[in-house]
């Protein structure tokens, strides 16, 4: 038991510290893009408008990645410290990655596209479209696509195998501890 104990402890910090480097990097330039089009916006005399609510949506997304986080971290306090419950700490944690890097859509492309887009379309596209922004617009698509799909394939190849495996773990302990109350 208190080999399997370590192995989860250690596990569950080395991702622990991996995310919180990963949200830094993701905080950093939320920040830095909330300021550089909050600052943008501030010098337009047209179309600040859209520079606002880039800067808005880009700080939405690095407050929600530390909300989350926290929410987490809040959650994780409640587990004990008995193997199982630290398995349950570990499922807790990899579920909550698995839905952060699969749900990337919605709380991350698609304020960081709608901003861009807001943008692009009062900077760029207002009065007609030109060769360079089309493609300019289909690259950067892609672009954002390409984002999207590098992180569902986190999720899939990355934290639904780990899950399943603390998952069946977690059962077996769990199955042995009946088995043992039992007999």
């Amino acid at each position: 038991e208190g080999k399997v104990m370590q192995t989860v402890r250690d596990e569950h910090r080395r991702e622990e510290r991996r995310i919180l480097w990963l949200n830094f990097q993701e905080v950093i330039p939320a920040l830095f893009l909330f300021f550089m089009f909050g600052g943008s916006g501030l010098a337009m005399e047209k179309g600040a408008w859209a520079f606002f609510t880039a800067a808005l949506l880009c700080l939405g997304i690095g407050l929600f990645l530390v909300g989350s986080t926290i929410r987490q971290r809040g959650r994780e306090l409640a587990f004990g410290n008995s193997v199982v419950e630290q398995l349950r700490k570990a499922v807790s944690q990899v579920k909550h990655r698995e839905w952060l890097f699969g749900n990337i859509l919605w709380w991350y492309l698609f304020p960081g596209v709608l901003g861009w887009g807001v943008i692009v379309y009062e900077k760029m596209l207002k009065d007609g479209v030109s060769t360079f922004e089309f493609v300019y617009v289909t690259v950067a698509c892609a672009f954002f696509a390409w984002v999207y799909w590098i992180n569902r394939r986190v999720a899939v190849k990355r934290y639904v195998p780990r899950r399943k495996q603390l998952e069946e773990m977690l059962h077996d302990i769990e199955s042995d501890e009946v088995r043992g109350s039992t007999t």
